[in-house]
C-alpha cells in the first residue's frame, strides 16, 4: 500500500511540475509582445538610443538629468486632458507604461509625451489607441 501511495505522489509531483514548466514557458515565449502597456523607446536623430539616467534636461533642476515618459489623453477637440504618472527612461532609452485605467472616447486617443528632452532636441508625439511598441526619434531643434 505504501509502494502505491509513494508512485501516486511521484506522479502528481511530476505532473505539477511539468504543468508550471509549461506556464512558464507560455509567459517567456522570447517575444516582446506588450498587450496591457505601451512599450517606448526615445532615440537620437542617429539611431542611438537616450540615456535615460544622464541625458537629461530640466531648467528647474540642473542635477535632475533624467528623462521620462507620459500617457496623455488627446481628447476629440485635440487638446490633451489628463495625464497619467511618469515613467522613467533606463540607460537603452527604454520605458513601460502600463495601460491607464481609462476608457477612450469616440475620436480620443492617447499620446505619449517626453519629460526632460535633451537639451538642443524636439519630437513628434507617439500616438496609441490601444497597447503596443513604438520607438520616437529625436530630431534637432
Amino acid at each position: 500500500m505504501q509502494k502505491i501511495f509513494k508512485r501516486v505522489a511521484i506522479l502528481l509531483a511530476v505532473m505539477v511540475s511539468v504543468v508550471c514548466l509549461g506556464v512558464c514557458l507560455s509567459a517567456c515565449d522570447g517575444e516582446n509582445d506588450n498587450t496591457s502597456g505601451y512599450s517606448i523607446t526615445v532615440v537620437y536623430p542617429d539611431g542611438k538610443a537616450v540615456d535615460g539616467t544622464k541625458d537629461g534636461y530640466f531648467d528647474l533642476d540642473e542635477n535632475d538629468k533624467t528623462v521620462e515618459v507620459q500617457i496623455c489623453v488627446v481628447l476629440a477637440n485635440g487638446e490633451t486632458g489628463r495625464c497619467f504618472s511618469t515613467k522613467k527612461l533606463d540607460a537603452n532609452g527604454k520605458a513601460t507604461l502600463d495601460a491607464p485605467d481609462y476608457k477612450l472616447q469616440k475620436d480620443e486617443k492617447f499620446k505619449i509625451q517626453i519629460n526632460h528632452i535633451p537639451q538642443g532636441y524636439t519630437y513628434e508625439y507617439a500616438y496609441f489607441t490601444a497597447p503596443g511598441s513604438q520607438t520616437i526619434t529625436l530630431k534637432n531643434a
